[in-house]
Formats: C-alpha cells, sequence, structure tokens
C-alpha cells in the first residue's frame, strides 16, 4: 500500500477560496496561522477533522507576545466541539488522551504557562537548565 502525505500551508494574504479547495481535498501536514485557521473552522464546512491526531503549536511565546491569545483558544474550542471525544468534557481545558499536542516555546511566561495548563494535563518539558 501507499501513502499519500499531502503538506499545506494556510495564512493571511492568500486567497481564502484557493485554501478553502485545499482543505477539502484533505491535508495530511498543516501549518497556518491561528487567525487564517479560525476564519477557515468557522467557514469552511468540509474540513475533516475526525483523523485529527498530532496537534502542534510552534513559537507560542510568539504568538501570544503578538497578541493571538484569543484565536489560538477559539480555534481550540472549535477543534474540541468538533471533535468532542477525543478530548475530556473538563471545561476550560483542551486535554485529550488520542492527540499528541506538541507545545513548543522559547520561553515560559505567565502566558505560555497558563495556555500550556489549557492543553496538557501531564507533560514533559525538554530544554536547558540553568546552573
Amino acid at each position: 500500500m501507499f501513502a499519500y502525505m499531502i503538506c499545506s500551508t494556510i495564512m493571511g494574504g492568500e486567497n481564502p477560496k484557493k485554501e478553502k479547495a485545499r482543505l477539502r481535498k484533505g491535508i495530511t501536514i498543516l501549518v497556518c496561522t491561528p487567525g487564517r485557521f479560525l476564519y477557515h473552522l468557522q467557514n469552511t464546512e468540509n474540513i475533516g477533522l475526525s483523523r485529527l491526531q498530532y496537534m502542534i503549536i510552534d513559537e507560542a511565546d510568539r504568538m501570544l507576545d503578538m497578541g493571538f491569545e484569543r484565536e489560538m483558544d477559539a480555534c481550540l474550542s472549535l477543534i474540541k466541539r468538533r471533535c468532542g471525544s477525543k478530548f475530556t468534557s473538563e471545561p476550560g481545558t483542551f486535554y485529550s488522551d488520542s492527540i499528541k499536542i506538541n507545545f513548543i516555546s522559547a520561553t515560559l511566561s505567565s502566558k505560555v504557562q497558563a495556555l500550556g495548563a489549557k492543553l496538557m494535563k501531564s507533560f514533559k518539558s525538554v530544554g536547558f537548565v540553568d546552573k
């Protein structure tokens, strides 16, 4: 059996109609900005999230510094609503036993720690330790 891996990006500045067409066809790996992903979660009906297994939030500290906290929370809430069986029912959290969440940040500010606490119940911190 031959498996195809389809990668795509969606971000502001692109034509949303072209992005919708790519999303409807199916994407294995999606790299996106929070604002544009939120747009598609709210306006593109045929985004298939039933096979969602991995969620990687990279540069979380920078996204929060740039003011995308509300968009990130809204995206996570919509994903949880669409894939409810994969998440716990605990309000205000996005814990999942079946979705692997990778949360990547260069710094551990209070905002980053608060968002991480919503995403992960038990986690491993990997990085450098100052002595």
